[in-house]
């Protein structure tokens, strides 16, 4: 049996490899440049494009510190993560295909079976590495959400070569071993040359770090030494400032500037600067604070949800028995009391499947609310059926009623015009035609009124799914 010293240490060797930068990438913070846009600028100096970004490039050379972000770290990780995840999932998938083709092979039973047990075997090992793969990723994780670093720039190629393709989403960029991609226009302003570079990440919701430049075109050198010196500025002297959270309750949802950070992260690295941080957890009043962080030390944020202040109400629901539900919690069967928050709160009432929402403001009550009799989708699809058969009936009845009216008209100006003979057949012809028209008209009429009250139905029907306020009770 081996030693609880040997396990420990098995266990510590295997925690470094995890951790270890040759594992997971390396730690410079690579920066490539791709060709500007030149949309519009003169033929004589179509070759900027090209030239402007690769001396932009090597102006920088590289070898200065970048911080990175915390939220920029982890989208690279989780990146990382999943395609290596799909890797395994595929080769598992391949390994499963070659084991059902050993079926078909023209071998002997005995030898298909000893393939399709070595088959097995492989299969069971690769799903071994990918339940290891997602254990090692969640130590990984929590070791990549202590905080932001600052890293090494480095130029890709070694900013002799420009990148091909322009801006692009993070992994097509990290496939490239890229970690920040210069991107940029040209345009010819009245003989000054006017350049907007941004370097982007490729991660959705990072801002692009905008740089905007303008020269005679004589005086290139001076406009690369103002963007290189710029970007420089941007992302060697942003100094990192460590957040100490301390959030009550255990298991609060926490938010640095809107974006959500891991469940139970105890330290968060922030470039310094103003940052509101906000705290929410069921059954307590969300709350933030926001300060200036300066560089240098440490900050202590402290942050103690008060509990919610909550009143008893008596709630109950036109059928009795109904189930009800608060806050998507259930809370027992009507007539029922329920714990409200002071504020508004949405709940609903459920009886033979046909639901109710509705929302309550916080009070003493009681409470009560007329439960729907027919389910929402059922009532709304219905009603939708019938205001289309209405509307469907309306549009042919009107054909129809201008026809019996158009030619019931043409044959009294006929008539008139002496164009008909004077007789009895004339007349029942024409009283014929008027009977027609009227019946056709009245009939149009009676269908449009029938088609708005199909449709106030319809939007009564829709009502429905909108939550109702509970009122008082009235007994």
């Amino acid at each position: 049996m081996p030693s609880p010293w040997r396990c420990r240490t098995r266990s510590l060797l295997i925690a470094l490899a995890l951790l270890s930068p040759e594992l997971w990438g390396a730690d410079d913070w690579v920066l490539a440049a791709s060709r500007f846009s030149s949309d519009g600028l003169p033929a004589a100096y179509e070759s900027y494009a090209e030239s402007l970004p690769l001396m932009v490039s090597q102006s920088l050379e590289g070898g200065f510190m970048r911080f990175t972000a915390q939220e920029e770290t982890l989208a690279r990780e989780r990146a990382t993560r999943n395609d290596k995840l799909l890797s395994l999932v595929k080769d598992r998938a391949s390994l499963i295909s070659q084991r059902d083709k050993i079926l078909f092979d023209p071998l002997p039973s005995l030898t298909r079976s000893r393939r399709r047990a070595a088959a097995e075997k492989k299969i069971r090992e690769k799903e071994k590495e990918i339940r290891s793969f997602q254990e090692s990723s969640g130590i990984r994780q929590k070791a990549v959400a202590s905080g932001g670093s600052p890293q090494r720039v480095a130029l890709w190629e070694g900013g002799s070569k420009l990148y091909d393709g322009g801006a692009k989403p993070l992994s097509a960029l990290r496939q490239a071993g890229i970690s920040g991609l210069i991107t940029g226009t040209i345009e010819d302003t009245s003989g000054y040359l006017v350049v907007t570079m941004k370097i982007e990440t490729g991660i959705e919701g990072i801002a692009p770090s905008e740089y905007v430049a303008a020269a005679p075109w004589e005086e290139l050198g001076r406009l690369v030494d103002n963007l290189t010196a710029a970007v420089k500025t941007t992302l060697s002297h942003v100094e990192a400032v460590t957040l100490q959270l301390e959030i009550f309750p255990e298991g609060a949802e926490v938010f640095v500037d809107g974006k959500t950070i891991p469940s139970g992260t105890r330290t968060w690295v922030v470039p310094a600067g103003t940052h509101r941080i906000d705290a929410d957890a069921a059954g307590h009043v969300s709350s933030f604070m926001e300060a200036n962080f300066e560089a240098g030390h440490p900050y202590r944020v402290a942050i103690n949800l008060e509990p919610e202040t909550r009143v008893a109400a008596g709630f109950s629901a036109s059928v009795p028995g109904s189930l009800v539900y608060l806050d998507s919690l259930y809370v027992g069967e009507s007539p029922v009391t329920l714990s409200l928050p002071l504020g508004t709160s949405l709940g609903s009432v459920t009886d033979g499947g046909v639901t109710t929402w509705f929302y309550v403001q916080g009070g003493p009550g009681p409470f009560e609310v007329k439960s729907n009799r027919i389910k929402t989708e059922k009532r709304i699809e219905g009603q939708r059926s019938v205001l289309y058969w209405s509307l469907g009936a309306l549009y042919i009845s009107l054909p129809v009623s201008m026809l019996a009216y158009g030619t019931l008209q043409d044959k009294l100006r006929a008539y008139d015009a002496g164009k008909l003979p004077d007789r009895q057949t004339t007349y029942d012809d024409i009283n014929r035609w008027g009977i027609a028209s009227n019946a056709a008209s009245a009939a149009s009429v009676i269908l449009g009124v029938n088609y708005v009250i199909q449709l106030v139905r319809y939007l009564l029907a829709a009502e429905q799914a909108l939550p109702q306020e509970a009122g008082l009770a009235t007994d």
